[in-house]
């Protein structure tokens, strides 16, 4: 009947019992790969935000409509377009020239 004796047994959302939390140690290395992780998140986040500002401030300089034009909307993909071949050959030339 369970540790609350109301005649039910706790369920996970995975239709399992649901065990007890117990708080487990994280190794160095975990918090390594959490911390790089995370890292990795915010690198990702402020790329998107330079690709939005910068594409955004070149290809809509009036914001007139609820809707992009067809014009804007072409410039936006060009410039997504540029902005990410930009950053795939930084990364190969930073990758294949490390500091020494």
């Amino acid at each position: 009947w369970g540790s609350h004796g109301c005649g039910y047994v706790r369920m996970s959302w995975f239709g399992q019992a649901a065990q007890p939390t117990q708080p487990q140690k994280i190794t160095q290395t975990q918090q390594q790969q959490v911390a790089a992780a995370e890292q990795e998140m915010q690198a990702i986040m402020d790329m998107m935000t330079r690709l939005t500002d910068q594409c955004f401030q070149k290809c809509v300089p009036k914001f007139l409509d609820n809707e992009l034009s067809r014009g804007e909307l072409s410039c936006i993909d060009r410039c997504v377009g540029k902005y990410l071949e930009s950053q795939r050959i930084i990364g190969e030339h930073v990758f294949s020239n490390p500091p020494k």
